[in-house]
């Protein structure tokens, strides 16, 4: 078996940066998709309309992008994230303690702060690990979703347009990988690079401007942005 790729500490957090601006761009499209899944009132407005077409095309892309977004956060080729190698160069105590070094030369953290770092970033590596051990039903499914209908098209069988719809499987295991990598990102973030980001928080930004798009859409018609 071939030794895992080294990380340097420049390594370590350049990837915590571009991890979480993939993580905020797939946070911004489930935000923007949920009202067009979820909201009974835009969905029967839309329903049988002239605009019908374009409503379900715009609602497709949406989750079709959320799905290989996060499916880029867990590939393990060459040049991607790979959380493995991740996981695998944050248990090295002697790289950590480097990290630590830069995190206190930029934000200078008491001993104490050190403890809870190490801490931290052994639960982070355990969160992974837990993340990549869960029910292979779930990863079969996103990765079937990936693999023959996204990233490549399967042209066996009969043509399928694969719309992730609430209340199925395939929503389900998008959920869980949703929420259990947005954890690691902002921890991910947090024991690199000292930072404190909240997805949650941006979440929020972003289902408020998305419900000043979809109510443009509801029976009322447009909202006042005054």
């Amino acid at each position: 078996m071939a030794a895992a790729q080294k990380y340097t500490v420049d390594d370590l957090q350049r990837i915590a940066e571009f991890a979480c601006q993939e993580m905020a761009y797939i946070t911004s499209l489930h935000e923007h998709w949920k009202p067009a899944a979820y909201d009974e009132t835009i969905f029967s407005r839309f329903n049988n309309t002239y605009a019908g077409h374009s409503f379900n095309v715009i609602r497709v892309a949406l989750r079709r992008e959320v799905v290989l977004g996060l499916l880029r956060l867990w590939d393990s080729k060459p040049r991607t994230f790979n959380m493995r190698l991740i996981s695998e160069n944050l248990r090295d105590d002697g790289l950590y303690d480097c990290v630590l070094s830069h995190i206190r030369d930029a934000f200078m953290p008491s001993p104490d702060c050190r403890a809870e770092y190490r801490a931290k970033r052994t639960r982070l590596c355990d969160l992974i690990t837990d993340t990549q051990g869960e029910s292979s039903n779930k990863w079969k499914c996103l990765f079937k979703i990936r693999n023959e209908h996204l990233a490549h098209r399967n042209t066996g069988g009969q043509p399928k347009l694969v719309a992730v719809a609430s209340g199925d499987k395939e929503d389900t295991a998008v959920e869980w990988l949703y929420n259990r990598s947005a954890k690691i990102v902002e921890d991910l973030l947090a024991v690199t690079n000292g930072h404190t980001y909240s997805f949650s928080v941006a979440a929020g930004v972003d289902n408020l401007y998305a419900g000043y798009f979809w109510d443009a859409f509801r029976p009322h018609g447009p909202p006042s942005f005054e």
